[in-house]
């Protein structure tokens, strides 16, 4: 099986831009399609690197909303880490 980026991202719960990143990067192979340059996946390289998701995970935040207290969170671990850099 096969699957388009956006096919990808849906069976992953990633953004389409986060598995063509990864497939830029050399992390994921893909082919492009002879006809409409779409990106195509093979279902095996792309669940190697990124785990099927299962039916029970959410895709998105319930209420489709950014998680904002993660945000903050990671933000603030962020700036904690760019500090410790710049003292050293």
């Amino acid at each position: 099986m096969r699957y388009s980026l956006a096919q990808a991202a849906e069976a992953t719960g990633r953004s389409r831009s986060t598995i063509l990143r990864s497939i830029k990067a050399g992390r994921l192979s893909a082919d492009r399609d002879a006809l409409t340059q779409a990106w195509m996946i093979d279902a095996a390289e792309l669940h190697r690197l990124y785990p099927v998701l299962s039916d029970d995970e959410p895709r998105t935040p319930t209420d489709g909303q950014p998680r904002t207290s993660e945000l903050t969170e990671l933000r603030t671990r962020l700036e904690a880490a760019d500090l410790r850099f710049a003292d050293a």
